[in-house]
């Protein structure tokens, strides 16, 4: 592997409401070896993800229509960095350590008046804002480390009312739960992405009939006439399927059959979009952010397979990916899933995290970019041997493509 010293990344922390749907997502950038904010200044970090996500990448790729969440230091502020951006694209987040100053506070005016939306990112409940209030939207709150009754007791006596108010590192149910129950409009974390045990219900035939094309179209080889048996079942699922794969997606048209569409696209091309469409389809009542996540780290692991040279791995790493959140999609544990899916053995032990899995490795590797944990993130592209500087690439590329995706999906709706 090449060696890298000026590798960035940009990764993305969804924010959802209290319908758990998607209302932002936050941009965090790091230096592709070492963790930034230890390592170079704030406003280094700053600028540089001005840069690749505004004018490398284009901010419209990584959040699509929802807003970008973006962290701006003391002097990105006075210099008027935000200005870059489209002011109905991004929320400015101050950061904890600016301190309003004379200047931080016209600065920050400025920007208001100009129609941007300013937050209070890691507020510790200080009043040092408190004399400006006409200037804060939003504040965030990271719960992590506050007892939920000192956090009810802190929240009482806030200082700021009428202020929108966002939960950050919600990562269980419960969290959410208490959270919603005392007042936070919106939640940053991946509670969502856990199973809801307590919830499990029974599946209803049609998903049962669906988690079936799932398993069936896990194995490998693929047994199409199985598969076809299955759809035959469901009228509506086997014209969701044609219209999926004649969409935008594919670049295909006049795929009448799923047998034109295993022989046109072939067996592995056709494995994977079955697999997403099923994946969604169990998924419908669960937030739509599970499933476009699950896209996502699909698509990511895939890349980063073909990234290692192993053509025969980018199959078992996509569905990997996608099954990474079965179950919070099912409700279910791992090995209950296992009992009902015929998943292929080499996807169960990577999803155990069984020593060895490359497909396990590789899933490791997306959830510590995922996380922020880049530390982790060059320790394992180094024991892969994946240049840094793909990672990031195929990140990017896995949002857009699971974009596309979501897009089809709603019209063959």
């Amino acid at each position: 592997m090449s060696a890298r010293t000026e590798n960035t990344y940009v990764a993305r922390q969804t924010i959802v409401g209290t319908n758990r749907n998607t209302m932002g997502y936050e941009l965090l950038f790091r230096d592709g070896s070492e963790n930034a904010y230890p390592n170079i200044p704030l406003d280094e970090a700053t600028s540089r993800l001005i840069v690749e996500s505004h004018l490398d990448l284009g901010i419209d790729k990584l959040v699509g229509s929802h807003k970008a969440f973006i962290n701006f230091t003391e002097k990105s502020l006075i210099e008027k960095f935000p200005l870059v951006f489209d002011k109905d694209k991004i929320v400015v987040e101050v950061l904890e350590s600016v301190n309003p100053s004379e200047e931080i506070v016209d600065a920050c005016r400025e920007l208001v008046d100009e129609g941007y939306t300013l937050a209070l990112d890691d507020h510790d409940f200080s009043d040092k804002w408190d004399h400006v209030p006409e200037l804060i939207d939003i504040i965030k709150i990271d719960i992590a480390h506050i007892k939920r009754d000192e956090l009810g007791e802190r929240l009482k006596n806030l200082n700021f009312t009428d202020k929108t108010l966002i939960a950050e590192r919600v990562e269980t149910h419960e969290q959410f739960a208490y959270c919603k129950e005392m007042g936070f409009d919106y939640f940053q974390g991946y509670f969502f992405s856990k199973p809801e045990v307590l919830q499990k219900k029974k599946i209803p035939g049609n998903k049962m009939m669906t988690m079936e094309l799932l398993g069936e179209s896990a194995k490998d080889p693929m047994q199409f006439d199985s598969i076809s048996e299955i759809i035959s079942h469901d009228v509506g699922l086997s014209v969701k399927l044609l219209k999926f794969i004649n969409s935008a997606a594919f670049g295909v048209r006049g795929i009448t059959s799923l047998n034109h569409a295993l022989t046109y696209l072939g067996e592995a091309e056709v494995k994977k979009f079955i697999s997403l469409v099923a994946m969604a389809a169990i998924g419908d009542d669960k937030p739509p952010e599970l499933i476009a996540l699950a896209a996502v780290r699909a698509r990511f692991c895939e890349l980063l397979a073909q990234e290692i040279k192993h053509k025969d791995l980018s199959g078992s790493a996509f569905l990997c990916g996608l099954f990474s959140l079965i179950e919070a999609v099912m409700n279910d544990t791992l090995e209950s899933i296992f009992l009902k899916l015929p998943i292929d053995g080499s996807i169960k032990q990577a999803l155990r995290g069984v020593e060895g899995s490359e497909a396990g490795d590789l899933l490791k590797l997306v959830l510590a970019y995922e996380q922020g944990d880049w530390l982790l993130v060059s320790e394992l592209s180094n024991s892969l041997d994946i240049d840094e500087g793909a990672i990031s690439n195929s990140y990017r590329e896995a949002i857009c493509w699971a974009r596309s995706f979501e897009t089809a999906m709603k019209q063959s709706s």
